[in-house]
């Protein structure tokens, strides 16, 4: 670029390009949004089609006043605010400084496998790191917030540690993710709905917060979960028919929040980009069908029962109740996923939420499902 560049426009480089480095110089003043989401132009047997950016580093010259850069990576001048993570870049891992209070495009992380995030970040922001190919993060000490559909799809991510300090996960945070094992620090007061929901490889999760509020999960793996005795984390896993295991001693005192900022981020010439992220999930937990009212008392257990020539099969929201004759212990439609992998679930899942079985054909191939299981 030329010693005389002042301003780079709005999506200035965006589009394909196959450009791996760029260098501003001291003159720059003005960086538009977007300016440097670039893309290659791949061509496969005539199609042509785009891969991430092939971009690896922005360096900004030392005599700039505006920006400034550090591996590569383009910051503000004092460097509390990183304005891109070049996609290119082929590091295994990165470290947010510490003096990073803002991130702008959450998005340019999605090709680190490793992410420790700073301890000037207070939230991790809707969708940030949605569909990411990250295996492991390390959660900075301030953060506050783990916001809705924050880690959703990553199925590369095994386990995750939630320190004390942060108060709650939003909606979403860990749904399709590959996440095993889910620790939640004794900071933590809601974790909101869905967390669990379709993670087929969730194993044991750890709550230390004896009052957390857990909200409905939806369709769970989980197996296990740790807490201390009488506590939400107790009522939480008795409810959904869950081991629970009791942690000894007292439960863990949460980490000071830290006092917001009370002064405002100077204005950065790039604006966060308002279109990338994914649109937040809307599917909620289908409305329970209409059956007639059993006269089984509340309380008693559910009934391995088929009743020959019966055509009244439907499932209820607990996806084990099929009408009201027909029951199936939680033990055994456990036992039925377990015999499944991730896809055949997921099909059996996908058919009961979205009612795409009905009727006495619902009931044939539900029953014919649970006989290759050897459950009947």
């Amino acid at each position: 670029m030329p010693e005389s560049l002042k301003e780079i426009g709005e999506s200035a480089f965006s589009g394909y390009s196959s450009i791996k480095e760029i260098s501003i110089p001291a003159s720059v003043t003005s960086i538009g949004s977007n300016a440097f989401d670039m893309k290659e132009q791949v061509v496969n047997y005539g199609i042509t089609t785009s891969s991430k950016s092939v971009l690896t580093a922005i360096n900004v010259s030392a005599q700039n006043t505006v920006y400034s850069s550090k591996d590569g990576v383009l910051f503000n001048k004092n460097k509390s605010v990183l304005l891109k993570y070049p996609e290119g870049k082929t590091d295994a891992s990165y470290t947010i400084p510490d003096s990073v209070t803002t991130v702008t495009n959450w998005k340019d992380f999605h090709y680190v496998n490793s992410l420790i995030i700073g301890n000037g970040i207070t939230a991790i922001k809707e969708n940030a790191f949605y569909g990411a190919n990250l295996s492991s993060v390390t959660i900075g000490k301030n953060v506050q917030r783990i916001e809705n559909s924050a880690f959703y799809g990553c199925t590369n991510l095994s386990s995750v540690t939630i320190p004390n300090n942060v108060k709650s996960v939003g909606k979403y945070a860990f749904k399709g993710s590959g996440v095993q094992f889910i620790t939640f620090g004794s900071g933590v007061e809601v974790i909101e709905e869905y967390n669990f929901d379709n993670t087929f490889g969730l194993q044991m999760v750890k709550i230390l917060n004896p009052t957390c509020e857990i909200q409905n999960q939806g369709y769970m793996s989980l197996k296990i979960v740790q807490g201390y005795k009488d506590s939400t984390a107790e009522t939480f896993a008795e409810e959904n028919n869950l081991t629970f295991i009791a942690l000894s001693g007292e439960p863990e005192e949460p980490t000071p929040i830290p006092t917001e900022p009370t002064t405002e981020e100077s204005v950065q010439p790039i604006t966060e980009p308002t279109t990338e992220q994914p649109t937040q999930p809307t599917t909620e937990t289908p409305t329970e069908p209409a059956t007639e009212e059993s006269t089984e008392p509340a309380s008693s257990p559910r009934e391995n029962k088929f009743i020959e020539g019966g055509d009244n099969w439907s499932f209820s929201n607990a996806k084990t109740n099929f009408g009201s004759n027909y029951f199936i212990e939680d033990s055994y439609y456990k036992k039925l996923l377990n015999g499944l992998n991730n896809i055949e679930k997921e099909k059996i899942y996908d058919a009961v939420r979205n009612k795409k079985w009905s009727g006495s054909c619902y009931g044939m191939a539900t029953t014919s499902v649970l006989a290759s299981n050897s459950i009947l």
